[in-house]
């Protein structure tokens, strides 16, 4: 009897290590799926993505580097970015929410991610393996030869400012591709209400990331994302390497602005804005940069230079007055004032521009830049070059253009 009852409990104790180890089993199937909390069953409708079927208003973008999407009609597509760079090529497909979205947060001055602007997705061309790989994370250091390699190390992955899930592969139409989603950490260690979802496909030696902002997993797109994302499609591409844009400025041609009171000869493809008192040149490379930044913060310049008009030397203090500030006259006292207390400015010296006298500036700073200031009938005129160090550095266009100016 005794002898029974304790095989019972032998047996009884064999059944329960078995059912947990079941259960482990089970709860390590799942979390390996997708550790965003996403089960087998839920997104087994993704495995594949076959093309949609899509309003006859949406519009079709064809990418000369080996694929094609479509989007709704009212979403707007920027074939080219400020990132661009041999080897790198990025278009982007934004949503009239997210240009809403980016209006009240420019309008309310708030601090709020680019990522978190949505319904919005980048898709990022590169055409070699390395560029791809090493534009990954922070630190270049996922390791992989492949794909599944890179999408699967991912996740193993120390990067300081973000985690990433587990990947999910799939296939959009008959191309294989592999999600994975991306959290993002503050310098803590906390994670923030930051996440976006990275898509990689490769196609004749060309690689993609496809990025959804806001989301980071696959099951959360919504419905016109899904269409998006199952619109795209692999083709043949028409060259084998990406060179970065160079668009050739236009022959220069006359402007003149009266209430400015000056002349230029200007490239007549270059974008002149004119607001109160200042005037903002941008040459076609510096007019896509405007418009990617209308939307998402950029870092760098979004013109090419400016000219500025001050009524007299006092109204020119008064904007460019700084702490310390001497009593002073005129541009030179001005300029050899402000170097004993900005170390900023670096250099400035007396050159003549077109038949003008005037000063040149040296700027330091995050982005350098060239200043020159022209005193004439009282008024005084201030022309800035950003990210140009010193005169040596401007174009040779910027430098025609700065030598025909002739005030009226």
């Amino acid at each position: 009897m005794k002898k029974k009852r304790i095989l019972k409990i032998i047996l009884l104790s064999y059944c329960i290590i078995i059912l947990l180890l079941i259960g482990i089993l089970v709860l390590l199937k799942i979390k390996n799926t997708y550790n965003a909390g996403i089960t087998n069953q839920q997104i087994k409708q993704y495995d594949v993505l076959n093309p949609p079927d899509l309003d006859s208003s949406w519009q079709q973008f064809q990418s000369p580097y080996g694929y094609q999407v479509s989007y709704p009609h009212d979403w707007k597509l920027l074939a080219h970015s400020p990132y661009d760079y041999d080897g790198i090529q990025m278009i982007r497909i934004a949503s009239p929410r997210a240009y809403s979205f980016a209006k009240a947060r420019k309008e309310k001055q708030k601090n709020i991610a680019n990522e978190k602007l949505a319904p919005l997705l980048h898709i990022t061309s590169y055409d070699s393996f390395d560029g791809f790989k090493k534009n990954l994370t922070t630190d270049n250091k996922v390791p992989g030869s492949n794909l599944e390699q890179i999408a699967e190390n991912l996740s193993k992955t120390e990067d300081y400012y973000n985690v990433y899930t587990q990947p999910f592969v799939f296939y959009v139409g008959p191309n294989k591709a592999y999600a994975v989603g991306k959290l993002f950490m503050d310098s803590n260690g906390n994670q923030l209400d930051t996440r976006q979802l990275m898509i990689f496909l490769e196609n004749s030696g060309f690689y993609y990331n496809i990025i959804f902002n806001d989301i980071e997993a696959i099951t959360k797109l919504g419905n016109e994302e899904m269409k998006i994302l199952s619109s795209f499609k692999l083709i043949k591409p028409t060259c084998t390497k990406i060179m970065q844009l160079h668009i050739k400025d236009g022959d220069l041609t006359y402007y003149k602005n009266t209430d400015m009171g000056l002349t230029l000869m200007v490239p007549d493809n270059w974008n002149i804005k004119e607001e109160n008192n200042n005037l903002i040149f941008a040459s076609p490379e510096n007019m896509i940069f405007q418009e990617w930044c209308e939307l998402e913060f950029c870092e760098g310049p979004l013109q090419d230079f400016s000219i500025i008009k001050y009524d007299n030397f006092n109204k020119f203090i008064e904007a460019n007055g700084y702490a310390g500030m001497a009593e002073v006259s005129d541009i030179a006292s001005y300029l050899k004032d402000r170097k004993k207390v900005d170390f900023e400015l670096r250099s400035y010296g007396k050159i003549n521009i077109n038949k003008y006298p005037a000063f040149e500036a040296e700027l330091g700073g995050m982005c350098s830049s060239y200043m020159v200031l022209i005193n004439y009938k009282s008024k005084v005129y201030e022309i800035d070059f950003e990210c140009s160090e010193n005169r040596a550095s401007l174009s040779e266009v910027e430098k025609k253009v700065l030598n025909s100016i002739e005030f009226l």
